[in-house]
């Protein structure tokens, strides 16, 4: 039986002003996807998504020289259910290791992130192939537009990954929100980009030192960015103004209009509480370990 494990992810700072060349920082979380694989007379997968797994089976077959056929038997999500952590590309880099595992494939860190990107690309046609490196080396970066992604080292956070309970549109918020807000209003656009610039800077340097507090703080101004560009939403705003007494800081992470807010909390149990009166579903993870 061969093993594969792969690692979602959350934008700690960034979003949407990475499409206008403003550097973003992602970094792994502790939630993961587990597949198994083992050879058999043909290919066959287990229920849900029967064709979206067949076809990622498939492709890491052909990346990988595999004509045998192989059972997928597991692949168990201990992730969050909403969308934005990058569970798809965890689970490519899953796949991926499992069938080398199975087969007795030596397979270099970049190999493997290297057949998982041809999987993303099946799932989401032109990825930027950030969250399938995040999902295989399980490192925090800073990447940029144009620009390979830079690894570096922070100190862990615990933090609360909470569900909006509503998934937002990606390319609708990209291309029919904050595209015609950029246009119209140039200049202040762009002096919003440079303030994000700034604050990734920063909190890079607070990650790296460990500093919570700055790291809260930075998390606040980012969200009121985001804000200011129509993709927060009531859900969101709710469940960080509800908490902020009881937290360092916070914002949503990934695309927003829906998805998930990142709560790094002073009180958690208290955060906790108030979650639960709102009836928001929430994991408590731990970020760059």
């Amino acid at each position: 039986m061969g093993k594969g494990k792969g690692f979602c992810k959350v934008i700690l700072f960034g979003e949407h002003f990475v499409v206008y060349g403003v550097k973003g920082v992602v970094a792994p979380i502790s939630s993961y996807v587990e597949v198994e694989v083992v050879k058999s007379n043909k290919d066959e997968v287990i229920p849900p998504y029967q064709e979206l797994r067949m076809n990622a089976l498939k492709i890491a077959k052909k990346e990988l020289g595999i004509e045998d056929g192989v059972s997928l038997k597991k692949a168990e999500f201990n992730t969050p259910e909403s969308g934005g952590i990058g569970r798809s590309a965890a689970f490519a880099v899953a796949i991926t290791r499992a069938l080398a595992d199975e087969f007795n494939i030596k397979l270099s860190e970049e190999e493997v992130n290297k057949v998982a990107f041809e999987i993303e690309k099946y799932f989401h046609g032109n990825p930027s192939g950030i969250d399938n490196t995040v999902a295989t080396y399980k490192k925090p970066l800073i990447f940029q537009k144009g620009k390979e992604p830079v690894f570096f080292e922070m100190e862990p956070l615990n933090i609360l990954l909470v569900s909006t309970g509503k998934r937002g549109d990606t390319k609708h918020l990209v291309l029919d929100v904050v595209k015609p807000l950029a246009d119209r209003n140039k200049e202040i656009f762009e002096s919003l980009c440079n303030t994000a610039s700034l604050i990734v800077d920063e909190g890079i340097k607070a990650l790296k030192e460990g500093n919570i507090e700055k790291i809260g703080e930075l998390m606040n101004i980012n969200q009121g960015l985001l804000y200011s560009i129509g993709v927060s939403t009531k859900e969101i705003e709710e469940i960080l103004l509800s908490t902020k007494k009881y937290s360092y800081g916070g914002k949503l992470t990934g695309a927003g209009g829906g998805g998930n807010v990142i709560i790094l909390p002073k009180n958690k149990d208290k955060v906790k509480e108030i979650l639960n009166e709102l009836g928001y579903k929430y994991e408590d993870i731990m970020v760059g370990k």
